[in-house]
């Protein structure tokens, strides 16, 4: 039977001490679940998540698997990060699009009414 490996439990169940089986699921998980969970959680779940992975960048001593879970972590929040900023670029390119026929005429600059000059 393979072991299912619920990434973001073990996230944030690892804050004041974990198991080798634990460090070597989050070191060996893709980038794409880290990705996933973080998605998943919000508030103070994702701020705990977040704490407890970043936690390994503060070991002096730390193994390759310990530098390798921040790592992907990071990598999977940049990813995220571009994504969010492709949705909002989309998003503004077609509010551009549809509103453009109307704001266009206010845009434009305006001749100055040679009435109003002294």
């Amino acid at each position: 039977m393979e072991e299912t490996r619920d990434i973001a439990a073990i996230m944030m169940a690892i804050k004041d001490g974990w198991g080798e089986s634990q460090l070597t699921t989050l070191a060996t998980a893709p980038v794409d679940e880290y990705r996933k969970a973080f998605k998943a959680h919000s508030g103070q779940e994702l701020r705990r998540m977040l704490a407890n992975v970043f936690q390994f960048e503060r070991i002096v001593n730390a193994s390759e698997e310990m530098r390798e879970v921040p790592r992907r972590a990071r990598e999977a929040l940049k990813q995220i990060g571009s994504e969010v900023a492709d949705q909002r670029a989309t998003r503004g390119a077609l509010w551009r699009e549809l509103l453009s026929p109307w704001v266009r005429p206010f845009c434009l600059p305006q001749k100055p009414d040679p009435s109003t000059i002294d």
